[in-house]
C-alpha cells in the first residue's frame, strides 16, 4: 500500500517494487495499491486479490513515517475493504520507519550521490526532506531517522527541511 501520487513515475515505482516482491516471493501473490490519488485504491486491490484466489492478505504500508495515513487512514480504508469479505483474513505490517535496511539505503544513496558529484563528505551538507505532518511522532520519527542516518558517517552538517506543515520549511 502507497500513499498515492499524481505522477506516472512515482506510481510506476511503487508498481515495480510489488513485481520484484513478488520475484521474491513466487508462492505469494503481490499487488499494489494507493490510499489515495490514484487507483488501485485499497479497496480495488483487496477485491483483486480475493478474485486471484487469496484468502490471507497482509498489506504493507510502503510508506517511511508512522503519521496519520500509517495510523489510521490506511488500517480504516483496509478494513472497510475487509468487511466486504468475512472468510478473509486480514493484517497489516509494519511501516518503513527507521529499520537499519532504511538506514543503510539512505546511507548507500548519500555515497553515491557524494561519488556522482564528486563531494567532500566534510564539505557536505545532507538535507533530508520530509513531507511534513501535523503528527509530531513522525516528526520524531523523522529527527531519529536523520540521527541515525548521520552517526559514523562523515558530513559537515545535517538539516531537516519539510514541503508542508512542518518547521523549518524546506
Amino acid at each position: 500500500m502507497g500513499h498515492g501520487t499524481r505522477h506516472e513515475a512515482g506510481l510506476a515505482e511503487l508498481h515495480e517494487l510489488a513485481r520484484e516482491v513478488g520475484k521474491l516471493m513466487p508462492a505469494a501473490v503481490v499487488n499494489s495499491c494507493f490510499l489515495e490519488l490514484a487507483p488501485p485504491t485499497i479497496a480495488e486491490g483487496l477485491e483483486a486479490m480475493v478474485a486471484q484466489g487469496v484468502r490471507r492478505v497482509i498489506a504493507a504500508p510502503i510508506m517511511l513515517l508512522s503519521s496519520q495515513h500509517v495510523q489510521v487512514d490506511s488500517p480504516e480504508e483496509l478494513a472497510a475493504a475487509a468487511a466486504n469479505f468475512p472468510e478473509i483474513e486480514v493484517g497489516i505490517a509494519g511501516h518503513l520507519g527507521c529499520h537499519e535496511k532504511m538506514v543503510e539505503l539512505s546511507n548507500l544513496r548519500y555515497a553515491e550521490s557524494l561519488t556522482k558529484h564528486d563531494s567532500q563528505p566534510k564539505r557536505t551538507l545532507l538535507v533530508i526532506v520530509g513531507r511534513g505532518s501535523h503528527d509530531a511522532g513522525a516528526l520524531q520519527e523523522l529527527e531519529q531517522f536523520t540521527r541515525l542516518c548521520v552517526s559514523g558517517r562523515e558530513v559537515s552538517q545535517a538539516q531537516i527541511g519539510y514541503l508542508a506543515m512542518a518547521k523549518p520549511p524546506l
